[in-house]
């Protein structure tokens, strides 16, 4: 039935040494007889003995066990079939009763563990999804647990795994072709990862129970129903997928429950053909889902409405936007929504626990109440020009599923910059604005200013969402260096910083790095400092040896429609002239043959409000 099968390599150097033995193991005949395929026997290669031969069954009520720790490889086209047809001739009393004429159904069972799984991929070197074809479960009451199947589900066939009526958990289908990754009937599915496959994540025909799975980044739909009897989906974690959430497109009222279920990042949410009294949408999250939460299109009670009760649509105000990830058709009512999220986690120590557990690491969202990321832009001059304006952006993200309100952040402006503005919303750079916007003037509810500190408190934030201060400071012209960074307090604790980093802070103050190391002690008095180019002592000004306020050339320029004299200074600078007693002399000259020639300006400088020099009041000029 099998052919062992190993290959020595002797290598003759400076003396006799052998490489390691290299076995496999061929199975290219079906099975008829019980049989064990053991770890010590791996990898077992699935291989055709002919040329149109593409399946390798399991039948006339043989039982294959496969131990954990195996790892199953399948030749280009081949698949492996739990088969419920009699094979070789035989009549179907002799195929399912043995001797003693007991009843015997063909069966696989293949347990894994968490720690060595057993594994069903590819036999190329650079495997590809669809290198190979289906595992299908024909037969009743197979046994499936912590299994990896990968890189197969072909496109000529109908799914990469099938399964009727047995028992399927804590298995993971990945990188598979364009066909379904799962095909089930009648069946529990608990607990697996179905993700990063070519087609839908799961199919299911006439009654399904499919709980607390990790449905993601599938480019069809997470789970798609043709069911005849009540299906139940619930606590599953139904990210990123190329089509909804769930589809339900059959004609007829079938009852479906859709509970306790996260659907996040996918085309749509929950789309069902018709909606019924049978249809329960309960208890879930919807977040930024591209087209809708819940859709159907016909309705079958006319004018009466079907209560979708404690759903969470990520934001205050429940499910009344018209469009995107908030839009729910009208035969719905959603009046009774969540504010807040609802507690969501995939229980337990199963497959798709852990995958769970590992996107909210890997997203930065399972130990973080709040990040923090602090920006600086240099709006007018640099950070260590006196005299140039400053924009700092604080952002407040909320990372939990629940919308968070009475949070204050405090701001202590450092002493060589002035605050000027402050808002919740972005300011353009033009600062087209007067100055009743100044923070010490006029200023939105959720933000104060006194005793040179910034109170902002932005109400309630929403789950998975953001809030962002905006401040401009001006660096004092008698600042000496770079620009000091405010120190922020978040619950009434300091936190350190640096610049376009994330810090992760802790309900009710303190403040952990972005890699979630703690922060033992945190600067009380100023934060971590900042990492900038060597200091450069740049002036306001050059001013000439000789006495003269500045020397270029000047030229007539049409500003805002009104004619100005600008003069350029060699390192290129630009000043507008003022006197207008000397206005004449000045157009003279720029009408004169000696228009190109370098001038020299005597007065003083005119400061705009920002303590920029952008002019010069000058009393007399020379030519040079």
């Amino acid at each position: 039935m099998f052919f062992r099968r190993f290959f020595l390599l002797t290598c003759f150097l400076v003396g006799f040494s052998f490489a390691p033995v290299y076995a496999e193991t061929i199975a290219d005949l079906d099975i008829f007889a019980d049989t064990v395929w053991t770890e010590a026997m791996s990898p077992i290669v699935i291989k055709a003995n002919s040329r149109n031969d593409y399946i390798r069954r399991v039948a006339n009520g043989a039982q294959l066990t496969i131990e954990a720790g195996v790892e199953v490889r399948f030749e280009p086209g081949m698949s492996l079939q739990i088969s419920s047809q009699c094979l070789r001739g035989y009549g179907s009393e002799a195929c399912y009763r043995d001797r003693e004429g007991n009843l015997k159904v063909p069966k696989l069972i293949a347990r894994g563990t968490s720690i060595k799984p057993i594994i069903f991929t590819s036999n190329q070197k650079i495997p590809q999804p669809g290198d190979w074809g289906s595992v299908i479960l024909d037969a009743r009451d197979n046994e499936v647990e912590w299994v990896e199947f990968r890189y197969g589900g072909m496109r000529s066939k109908r799914a990469f795994v099938e399964v009727n009526n047995s028992f399927f958990e804590n298995n993971l289908i990945e990188s598979g072709g364009e066909a379904i990754a799962l095909f089930a009937s009648s069946q529990k599915i608990a607990g697996n990862v179905i993700q990063k496959n070519g087609g839908v994540g799961i199919f299911c025909e006439h009654q399904c129970e499919i709980d607390n799975n990790f449905i993601v980044e599938n480019p069809g739909s997470a789970i798609e129903l043709s069911t005849l009897l009540e299906t139940k989906i619930t606590n599953n974690f139904i990210y990123k997928n190329g089509g909804n959430g769930i589809s339900n497109e059959n004609i007829l009222t079938v009852a479906v429950t859709a509970e306790g279920n996260y659907f996040l990042e996918n085309s749509g949410g929950i789309y069902s053909h018709r909606s019924h009294e049978l249809g329960r949408f309960n208890r879930n999250n919807f977040l930024k889902n591209k087209n809708f939460a819940i859709k159907s299109d016909i309705n079958n009670r006319g004018e009466k409405i079907y209560p979708a009760e404690g759903n969470w649509f990520g934001i205050d105000t429940g499910s009344k936007k018209s469009v995107g990830e908030y839009f729910v058709s009208s035969d719905y009512d959603t009046s009774k929504f969540l504010p807040e999220g609802n507690d969501f986690k995939i229980t337990g120590n199963s497959k798709a626990a852990r995958s769970y557990r590992d996107y909210l690491s890997a997203n930065n969202l399972e130990e973080a109440f709040f990040e923090a990321q602090v920006k600086r832009l240099a709006t007018i001059g640099s950070a260590s020009l006196a005299g140039s304006l400053l924009r700092y952006s604080v952002t407040l993200s909320n990372r939990t599923t629940k919308a968070v309100d009475g949070t204050e952040l405090l701001v202590s402006m450092p002493g060589d910059q002035l605050l000027l503005l402050c808002s919740a919303l972005p300011v353009t750079a033009s600062f087209d604005y007067s100055l009743q916007n100044a923070c010490t003037m006029t200023l939105s509810s959720d933000v104060t200013f006194s005793n040179n500190r910034l109170v902002w408190r932005p109400g309630v934030i929403p789950a998975i969402n953001e809030k962002t201060l905006f401040f401009t400071m001006m660096l004092k012209p008698t600042a000496q260096s770079t620009a000091s960074l405010p120190r922020l307090d978040f619950g009434g604790k300091p936190f350190s910083y640096t610049l376009d980093s994330l810090v992760k802070l802790k309900e009710g103050g303190g403040s952990e790095s972005a890699q979630t190391a703690q922060v033992a002690n945190p600067v009380a008095t100023s934060p971590a400092p900042v990492v900038v180019a060597p200091k450069v002592e740049i002036p306001v000004v050059a001013v000439p040896v000789d006495g003269a306020l500045a020397t270029g050339t000047v030229s007539r320029q049409i500003l805002n429609g009104i004619l100005n004299y600008v003069l350029t200074t060699a390192d290129g600078k630009n000043y507008s002239l003022f006197n207008k007693w000397k206005w004449r002399e000045i157009d003279d000259f720029t009408k004169s043959v000696d228009k190109n020639k370098t001038i020299a300006v005597y007065g003083d400088f005119y400061f705009n409000r920002f303590g920029i020099a952008t002019g010069v009041k000058f009393t007399r000029f020379e030519i040079r």
